[in-house]
């Protein structure tokens, strides 16, 4: 059952991943600039530019709350719009590794010592 407070969970836990990811980006980006390394377009655009991913989780709960609110609300289509923030998250997840971890990541273990 699709409650508030576990769509809120959601949205924190949303809005936590892009946070998250987008100082990890700007540290990965500040860590490859001082070492002259090069850096790859989508980590500078997840740091410059991944603030603009809040309207995302924002958007979401905005469409899952007027569901839940509305006097007429079906449960399916609740249980729905519920399963496209899981999916949300794990593309959150997904950018903010591949554009900021995981690069980070390749600077410190794996260029050591070459």
């Amino acid at each position: 059952m699709v409650t508030v407070r576990n769509v809120i969970i959601m949205a924190m836990a949303q809005v936590a991943v892009i946070v998250a990811g987008v100082l990890a980006a700007a540290v990965a980006l500040k860590v490859m600039t001082t070492g002259s390394i090069e850096v790859s377009s989508e980590t500078s655009a997840f740091a410059t530019y991944g603030a603009a991913l809040l309207l995302l989780p924002l958007a979401w709960i905005t469409v899952l709350l007027s569901i839940l609110r509305s006097p007429n609300a079906v449960g399916r289509y609740a249980g729905i719009v519920y399963l496209m923030g899981i999916v949300l998250l794990a593309g959150l997840l997904w950018a903010a590794w591949s554009t900021a971890i995981g690069p980070f990541f390749r600077v410190c273990f794996f260029s050591i010592g070459g």
